[in-house]
């Protein structure tokens, strides 16, 4: 089956991370809720990569989309998904990275996957592009801003509503406010599948005015809104990969599921070298010194409090 397939090239998840990608194929819309450190990331690219692979193994065409508030967001998932197409399926699938002509080209994708949209006068590459979403022939992933998306599907005097996508992911969607999702979630195709990945507990999005009392959720996040609004399932990932358990224990604390466990309780820094207990002869003069700063970087204490 297509986990295997994915297990064999590399592609590894954990059982809460599995669970969370059958949800995810399973369901019209669905939650994955990613905790720092608990490859959410990875996940996404799972569900992508999965969706593509069934998708050719059934032939049928799919058009998959995958978004976030910064070009940064998409590419952590969009590359990765990339490279393991081209190893897994090569030749079976395009992808392609669409970004605004104000943006410039990014060094570390590849020119077949850059595509410049330029909404007033479309390139060929463009063109043809929207003619294969339009007709929704062969498989294709797509990334691309909210802004792009809206750009995409409008070009040519387009329709802001156009059935492009099959499967829409949207990464860090906790980042995202509701105006923004929705020109992304308009061009989901009739019986197609809407996932957010994202953290509800991280940092929301950034407005220029205080929501309305009560309506918080109506202009927060495109996650809270699924969330506390429409009650949309959420799948949780449970095992951080980065912290060890005396750090992890501080986000079980803070709000994070109980579920939530170090992969590596016991993890410390692997110092070089001990710890100066005196001013060392280098130590620059304009920064404050005291001999706390061994205790206070001890491996051995994960968390310290400084007053």
């Amino acid at each position: 089956g297509i986990p295997a397939r994915l297990t064999a090239h590399g592609l590894t998840l954990n059982t809460s991370q599995w669970q969370a990608w059958q949800d995810a194929l399973t369901h019209r819309a669905r939650l994955v809720w990613g905790p720092p450190g608990t490859g959410k990331s990875r996940t996404v690219r799972a569900i992508a990569v999965g969706a593509v692979l069934e998708a050719l193994a059934s032939n049928r065409p799919l058009r998959v989309l995958v978004s976030a508030f910064t070009y940064t967001a998409i590419d952590n998932v969009l590359l990765e998904v990339g490279r393991d197409l081209a190893a897994l399926a090569p030749g079976a699938c395009d992808v392609f990275r669409v970004r605004s002509r104000y943006q410039a080209t990014p060094g570390i994708i590849a020119p077949t996957i850059d595509l410049e949209l330029n909404r007033a006068q479309p390139s060929p590459a463009v063109s043809a592009l929207r003619t294969r979403l339009q007709q929704g022939n062969g498989v294709v992933v797509v990334g691309a801003t909210s802004e792009q998306v809206h750009n995409l599907l409008t070009t040519n005097n387009g329709k802001a509503t156009e059935e492009f996508f099959d499967l829409i992911l949207i990464d860090e969607a906790s980042q995202m406010d509701v105006a923004h999702a929705i020109l992304t979630i308009a061009g989901i195709a009739t019986g197609g599948s809407v996932v957010l990945a994202g953290d509800p507990l991280q940092l929301s999005p950034i407005q220029q005015a205080e929501a309305p009392k009560g309506l918080e959720d109506l202009v927060g996040s495109i996650y809270g809104f699924w969330k506390e609004l429409h009650q949309i399932p959420e799948s949780a990932l449970s095992i951080n990969y980065r912290s060890n358990d005396c750090i992890v224990g501080l986000a079980r604390q803070s709000g994070y599921q109980a579920t939530l466990s170090s992969h590596s309780p016991s993890l410390e820094l692997n110092l070089l070298a001990p710890l100066p207990t005196a001013q060392p002869a280098t130590w620059d003069a304009r920064l404050f010194w005291t001999h706390e700063w061994a205790d206070i970087l001890n491996p051995t204490r994960p968390a310290v409090c400084f007053v």
